[in-house]
């Protein structure tokens, strides 16, 4: 059985890893570089994942029997974690936003050029640029 001490303090460091991680993520979303996303690497996806399941197996009774300094770091940490997520998601649903909107642009301009092309031609059903577009009704 391990010692609650050391799963809190474990669960710390991986909590500052994670943490590390996203502060890297977060500095590549704003600076146009998606391929610099460090929490996408297998290595960081599967202590998102042993974070999660340590964390859902951590009882209150064994976070409450802890050192109030570790526990006061701990929850410091997890509370920038939750902070760093809200940004994260802030900032990909704008970029998501944003990609929509020029697919959409393209498409639109795409389907103005090929009408706008035979002015004289027999009218036949014109291909909807719909295809092109996802989320079309957000």
């Amino acid at each position: 059985m391990t010692n609650p001490d050391n799963k809190l303090q474990k669960l710390h460091l991986m909590a500052q890893c994670l943490v590390d991680a996203l502060k890297t993520d977060l500095a590549a979303l704003e600076n146009g570089k998606p391929r610099e996303f460090k929490l996408v690497e297998p290595e960081l996806q599967r202590l998102a994942a042993a974070y999660e399941r340590e964390t859902a197996n951590l009882s209150k009774r064994e976070l409450d029997a802890e050192p109030a300094e570790l526990r006061a770091k701990y929850t410091g940490t997890v509370g920038e974690l939750h902070r760093l997520l809200k940004q994260q998601q802030r900032l990909l649903a704008r970029m998501r936003h944003v990609t929509e909107g020029i697919i959409r642009a393209v498409a639109e301009e795409l389907a103005r050029r090929e009408s706008s092309t035979r002015p004289y031609s027999r009218s036949a059903p014109s291909r909807s640029p719909g295809a092109m577009v996802y989320n079309a009704l957000s």
